[in-house]
């Protein structure tokens, strides 16, 4: 779950048929091969303790391992630093009962 600090943004964009700027700049990598499984055990019952508001932590634990996944895939192909954990960190508080909030 989340929330915008102007909820109204998507509502009045859709009205003037716009797009709403996110400033978020996305580039996808397209994998070639299977993307291996790196989630540890540890990591992997973290993740299911942040997920303890959902209705179900099964199959959203399988989505956000996965997820980690795919970060941490995407990091080593750009050689850069795993910061797998801090990003689900940054996003673990839309988890929560209150969701988080975007800001924009």
């Amino acid at each position: 779950m989340y929330r915008l600090r102007n909820p109204k943004l998507v509502q009045e964009a859709i009205a003037k048929w716009e797009l709403v700027d996110l400033g978020v700049k996305a580039k996808m990598l397209i994998p070639m091969e299977p993307i291996p499984y790196t989630v540890k055990d540890q990591e992997a019952r973290w993740i299911q303790s942040l997920l303890v508001h959902n209705h179900g932590i099964e199959t959203p634990s399988i989505l956000l391992q996965k997820i980690a996944c795919v970060l941490r895939w995407e990091n080593t192909i750009l050689g850069r630093k795993d910061d797998t954990v801090a990003v689900l960190k940054e996003f673990a508080p839309s988890l929560g009962e209150s969701g988080g909030v975007v800001g924009i």
